[in-house]
Order: structure tokens, then sequence, then C-alpha cells
């Protein structure tokens, strides 16, 4: 260790850095933190050795919890002198501020060397302000060695906040501004409502409905070095977007708010950047704050939070309500809030918090739209938009202004992915054109003037959509109260005392299904971690879609598919029940294949126990226990190869209908949940899986004469072209994902029966999931009841010609 490569790096005629004499001994090893906020934040940890300090760079900061790995690069050895020192460091090597972050005494329990004697590993005991117990730093490979690896030991906590997912606290409605010395005022932001959880350098972002956004926003990333006066902390904003005036512009926010491709979001945050504006702080350091007074969680955030970059921090203004609307009011903004300085925070719809916007809007949601006239004709003409109401989607009118033409192509582009066959509106919205519908998915905030007797939004005007809103809090009911109502509840509300919040308690739930009493585990295990949706959502799905599923896989053995990490983590196909299966649960071992127990879902209670052990996915064959040699259906599956359309899908789906009707077979189809389409044939149970799978061949190669440019028989994946017809799923002991599975995709989609008359007006494959599905099944019935039982014979040509 030597101080030559610290003395090579800087000009010690520029730099207020130590030169470095030689150290006095001491009885105790000292260290020291540095939080540097240089080209890029980071932390470097220093420990005293051999006379130096060896110097280690950690980006995202030390880990505070147990079991956490932060990367630690390793430096240059720095002198004693640094353990006291803070200041700026002028432009060169390392320029910025440094400062004390922590300091303290360690001692070394291990070190560990290779041959040569270079260093491989310390496992150190620290006795800091903020760093104690055993940490160890460990060499790794990369980066030529000089990447290390800082890891402090122990059990990893549960329930930590910092892992948590938080309902912001949101506002109710005024009618007028107002003065009070018991309010603070400050601008309603016309952003999308944004929580950031920060830990070190280590940010992620949460919209308002508990979404990911995390890097959809880089920019808000910056509240790590903003934060000053906190290493981590949970705080409360807006992500807005201004304009050329410097105004907050929700407008401008749209071409920032579906984006996900890093790419594209590069050069977004070029041509439409956006800023973070923070206003609350709900935890910092290990304390809660959300029971603390909003005065004094607001001195708090002042102290904690450092303007800089993109985060913005605005002081708001006690007492003076009615100035401040007024100048919001003439900047353009789209109104003011007002906060009860007494008021705790509180997660939902608080009445301590009112909002007083400076013109009218609701969010609506988007049901369907017509098609264009005029200049607009190769556009939207108009969207339909409703608001829920005891959970039905009521029409409250057609928008049909506020639009550009980039919005415009973007908007028809995303109705046409949720296109759908049915309306989900309650009843039917009046329209001067022909109406296409769309998956109630989307929504918009509409500015209008006033509503009619009837419900409908007087000169409704497009001002964008609101990806952070649920579709389901889109109620319309947000009622806007008189000034002193207002006060009055917000007084009332600040005084309930806030119940101390609790950390999730993993106790099994259990479920009474058909007298069966199921333990229900872990049900906030995340297993679309794009979406949210927990192992909660899967059971909640299958207790809805279960009489519609069990009816078709009964006493059809299953092959199981459990993801116990979420869809992206290790699964397995599971033909043999586990151990721990029910005694009640039925089973069937298949003469074929004496080792596997298959499990039978005969019953609502079996799938809720499938359901809990993550078997997400579920794959019958094609026979039943009964008579596992005869098929009571064919299955034509179209599987689109790569470079494929779903347009092209359906088209092929539509000509294997034309084929099975020219054969006088009625046909069901349904999606796979993923990119393609099942087509199944219910038969007679006389054929073999020979006969039923040279059939589905004979039904491939009609098709294939009549679409010869997009359908293809070609087994390999490497030559194939189009749509290829996988007649290979008739075959024994063979299965596939079933009607009402849940697939292990994005969306969470399930695989859904449809009516043929549906299919050229699906926009998408995986266009019902596990949470529309409900109403699907509610409006539509269980469409492959019909083919229940259903015994067609196949034709004798089909069969020959096939042979």
């Amino acid at each position: 260790m030597s101080l030559t490569e610290y003395h090579r790096k800087r000009d010690f005629g520029r730099t207020p850095e130590p030169k470095g004499e030689k150290p006095k001994p001491t009885e105790r090893l000292r260290y020291v933190v540095h939080r540097h906020h240089a080209t890029r934040l980071h932390w470097d940890v220093r420990l005293e050795m051999r006379g130096v300090l060896a110097s280690w760079a950690v980006p995202q900061g030390p880990p505070l919890e147990a079991g956490k790995r932060r990367l630690a690069v390793h430096t240059e050895d720095h002198p004693i002198e640094y353990l006291t020192f803070h200041g700026v460091i002028p432009d060169g090597y390392g320029a910025g501020a440094m400062t004390i972050w922590d300091s303290g005494t360690y001692q070394i329990v291990e070190e560990r060397r290779d041959r040569a004697g270079l260093e491989l590993e310390y496992k150190v005991q620290f006795h800091g302000k903020r760093l104690t117990g055993e940490y160890v730093l460990v060499k790794t490979k990369q980066n030529e060695g000089r990447d290390w690896l800082m890891i402090l030991h122990g059990t990893t906590p549960k329930d930590h906040p910092l892992d948590r997912k938080i309902h912001p606290m949101l506002a109710t409605s005024a009618d007028a501004p107002f003065d009070s010395k018991e309010f603070s005022f400050e601008p309603k932001w016309d952003g999308v409502r944004t929580l950031a959880f920060v830990d070190g350098g280590v940010v992620r972002l949460q919209t308002r409905n508990l979404l990911d956004c995390t890097a959809q926003y880089p920019e808000a990333h910056g509240i790590a070095e903003a934060l000053t006066g906190a290493y981590q902390a949970i705080v409360d904003g807006e992500v807005i977007a201004l304009d050329e005036k410097g105004v907050p512009s929700f407008q401008k926010l749209q071409a920032r708010m579906h984006v996900q491709d890093e790419g594209r979001i590069r050069k977004l945050r070029r041509s439409t950047p956006v800023v973070y504006e923070v206003f609350d702080v709900l935890w910092m350091d290990g304390e809660d704050l959300t029971r603390v007074p909003l005065q004094e969680r607001q001195r708090r955030l002042g102290l904690a939070v450092t303007p800089m970059g993109a985060i913005r921090h605005h002081e708001a203004f006690v007492g003076e309500g009615k100035a401040l609307f007024e100048a919001a009011r003439e900047q353009g903004l789209e109104g003011i809030v007002a906060k009860r300085l007494d008021s705790p925070y509180v997660e939902g719809r608080s009445a301590a918090w009112i909002k007083i916007k400076a013109q009218r809007s609701m969010e609506c949601v988007i049901g369907g739209w017509t098609a264009g006239q005029g200049g607009r004709a190769n556009t939207l003409g108009a969207l339909l938009v409703g608001v829920y109401r005891d959970g039905k989607l009521v029409p409250v009118g057609h928008v049909g202004t506020g639009f550009d033409e980039r919005t415009l192509k973007d908007l028809l582009a995303l109705l046409r992915e949720r296109e759908s066959p049915t309306t989900p509106f309650v009843k039917a919205p009046r329209v001067n054109q022909p109406a296409r519908w769309c998956l109630p998915e989307l929504v918009c905030e509409v500015r209008y003037t006033g509503i009619t007797n009837e419900g409908i939004l007087r000169q409704p005007a497009y001002l964008g959509l609101r990806p952070d809103i649920d579709p389901k809090e889109a109620t319309g009911e947000e009622r806007t109260a008189s000034v002193e109502r207002a006060q009055r509840d917000a007084a009332q509300e600040a005084k309930k005392p806030k119940a101390k919040a609790e950390p999730a308690k993993r106790v099994p739930a259990v479920l009474n299904v058909e007298g069966r009493e199921i333990k229900l585990t872990n049900l906030d295990k995340v297993l679309w971690p794009e979406d949210g949706y927990t192992k909660a959502d899967l059971v909640r799905y299958y207790v809805d879609a279960g009489p519609y599923l069990v009816s078709w896989v009964r006493d059809r053995p299953l092959t199981m598919k459990p993801y116990p990490d979420g869809i992206y983590g290790t699964t397995f196909y599971q033909k043999n029940k586990p151990s721990f299966t029910p005694k009640w649960v039925s089973s069937w071992r298949d003469p074929e294949e004496p080792e596997n127990d298959y499990v039978l879902c005969n019953d609502l209670a079996t799938l809720v126990w499938m359901a809990n052990y993550t078997a997400l996915e579920i794959h019958p064959r094609l026979a039943r226990v009964d008579d596992p040699d005869h098929p009571d259906y064919v299955m034509v599956d179209l599987d689109p190869a790569e470079g494929s359309t779903w347009e092209q899908v359906k088209e092929v789906a539509v000509t294997v209908r034309a084929v099975l009707d020219d054969m006088g077979l009625r046909s069901f189809p349904k999606t796979t949940g993923s990119r393609g389409i099942h087509v199944l044939i219910p038969i007679a149970r006389k054929y073999t899986f020979e006969e039923t799978r040279a059939f589905a061949e004979a039904v491939g190669k009609a098709a294939r004469e009549r679409e010869p440019k997009i359908v293809t028989l070609e087994f390999s994946k490497a030559r194939r072209k189009g749509i290829y017809i996988d007649y290979l799923q008739n075959m024994r002991g063979k299965s596939t994902a079933g009607p009402y599975s849940v697939r292990p995709k994005p969306r969470a989609p399930v695989s859904a029966p449809l009516r043929w008359d549906e299919i050229e007006a699906l926009g998408r494959p995986d266009a019902f999931t596990i949470t529309n599905m409900r109403d699907r099944l509610a409006l539509v019935g269980d469409l492959l009841a019909p083919s229940l039982g259903l015994q067609q014979k196949l034709p004798k040509k089909a069969l020959a010609s096939a042979r």
C-alpha cells in the first residue's frame, strides 16, 4: 500500500486535499465514509490499513440491511488525513463536493489473500454511527479485479418500508379558494403522481396505482443526489413536463407516459425532459413520519432536500390560498391544493387535503371510438368515454376535440391494440358514426364545461391519457364541496387518530371452498412484476373462473407448471403430484407412466389449492382418464412463426373454420393466451390419437391450399415462416394450456374461449386477462359449454386423405 497513485492523480497547488504525512500510530483502526458529489454521486469507504486509507468507491452506497450487495470499486489509497477531510475539490480528478457521511473505528475479523499475497477478502466489524455490524468486502474477477462487493452479514429483514407499495394520499375537492392559517397552499402540479423510494444511490419509482415507473423517468433518480440530508427516504411528489413558458403541461408529458424502451427514453430526455417536484416525505432514515403533522414533515423535507438538476421543491404558502389560486390561474396552472398543517399522512383519499381546480376536468375510461370524417378520415373521430358506477361502465359522452395529429395517431394505435368485439358499456352510448369497442383499460382526462341532466359531459375536450389511474377509480363521483364544508371536513379528518402501521403478517389465510379448508400462504407475493399482480390476484381469478374451467378439465390428467418466484423465476413441468398434496385431491396413474400420479382438477377446491401452489399454468390432456387412448377433442394449434402478425393468425383461423364448416363440423376457438389461437373440434370418443392427428394434419393441408402464402406445416422452427398449423398436439399424453388457464406473460393473459364472430375485432392475442375475464364471463358465459358432450364424427374422406 502506498500513496504513489494518489499523488500522481492530483495537483496539490490547486486541490485542498491533504498531501499526506507520516501517520501517528493509534490503538484502534479508524475508517471514514465520504458522500462524494463528483460526476456521479457515490460513497467512498476508506479503511485505515498500514499507514494509509484503503479506499473503495460504492456507487449505490453502503448497504444498511443484511443480505444486500453493493458494488465497491477499489481505488487508489488515500492519506490518513482524509479521515477528517471534507470540502469542495476543484475541476479535475474527483471534482465535486465531499462530505463526511460516517466515521468511527473498525476491526478486521478475518483477512484472506491469494498465494501472491494479494488481498481477496476482508471481513470487518464496524463501530460507527451509520455502519455497525459485520461486513465483508470481497474481490471479484470483474474489471481486472478492481470490482469488489460490499455485503452486510445477518438476516434479511422482512417488510422493510423501502420494499413496500404505498397508495399516495389524495385530496377531495372544494368549489372555491380560501384563506386559512390552518392550511398550507401549494400549486396543483399537472403531472404524474410519483413516490420515490430512496436507498443511498438506489431509487425506485412508483405511480399512484402502484405500478413501477423506475425506468420511465430517469431524471427523477436525481432525488438520490438531491437528498443531501438523508440516506434512505420515501418521498412523495409529481413528475411534470414543462412547456416553453415553464408551465406544467400534461399534454407534453404524454410523450413520456407510455414509453418503456430505453433507447426512446434517452431521446425523449432531450426533446421532452421532465422534472420531479417533491412535496412530502413519509419515511426517513428509519423513522416513520406518516404520523407526524404535515408542518413538521414539510420542515424535515426542506432540510433533507437540496433542489438540483431535475429535482425541485417549492416552499408551501401558509394561510394565503386566494392569492396563490389567482396566480396559478394567471399562469395557466391546473389549480392549487390546500393541506391541513396538522394532518398526518394517510393512504387514499382524505378530507385533510383539498384541491381547488382552475378548470373542470374528469378522469374517464375509454370504451370505444368512432372513425374520423373528412380531414381525419384515416384516424379516429371521437372517443367514447364513461365512468364506473356500481361496478358498471356508464357512458358520459364522446370526445372529439383536443387532439393534435401525433396524438390521434398514437391513440388510434393504442385503441386498435385493445379492440374488443363487445361493448364494455352497461348501455349503448349515443354515437353519430358506427362504433368500435375496446377493452376498458385506458383512462384519459377530459376538460368540460358542465354536465347535462342525463349525466353527459358538455363541450368535452381531450387533455391526455392517465396511465397512473386505475380504470376502476374513474367513477366521476368526486363531488365538489363548498369552501365551508371542505374546511370543516378537513379539521375533523386531521383530528382522527392515525392507526399505527403494522407490518404485513405472513399468517396463512384460510379459505373454505366447498367444505374444504385451504390454507393460503404468501398472498402478497408478486408473480407478475410489471403489472404488480400477486398470488392473491391469481387465486381470486381462479375462484371466479373455476366453474367454467373445472367443467372442461374434469377427469383430464393435468401437467402443472408452478412459478413459486413469479413468471421470471424458476419453473418446471410437474406430472407427478407433490408429496404434500391433500388426500382429498383426486389423482390418476397412467398405466403407461406408473411413476406419475397425475392431479385431476375435479372441483373448485382443487383449483384453489393449485393456485396457492402457484401452479399458474394448467395443461390438460385431450382425453379423459376413463378412456385415455381416445380423445374427445381434436386441437388445431395456430402457432405464429417469428415475424408473423396477429392479423395473419386471425386470417388463418377464419380459413380453418371455413375448412371445418365445409366438412360439416362445429368448432370452438380460443386464444392461447400468448400469440396464437387454438381451434377445438369436439368428437365422438372412438378415434385413436393417430386418427385425430392425421385429421388435424389434413385440416392444415386444406388450409395451406387456400392460403399458401401464410400457412405452413413446416416442423423446423428455423425454416418456418407464416402461421404454423401444429397438428402434433394430438398425441397421447400431450398437454397444452387449457381453456381459462392463466399464462406466464406480462398482463397476466388468459386462454379465453371466443365466438367466431369476435375474432376479426379482437385487437391483440392477450386481450383477456385475470383482471377483465370476470366481466367477460358475466357478459358471454361459458362459450365452451355447447362443446361438452358433442360427439361429432370425423369425415371418412378427410381421414382417408390423411392416411
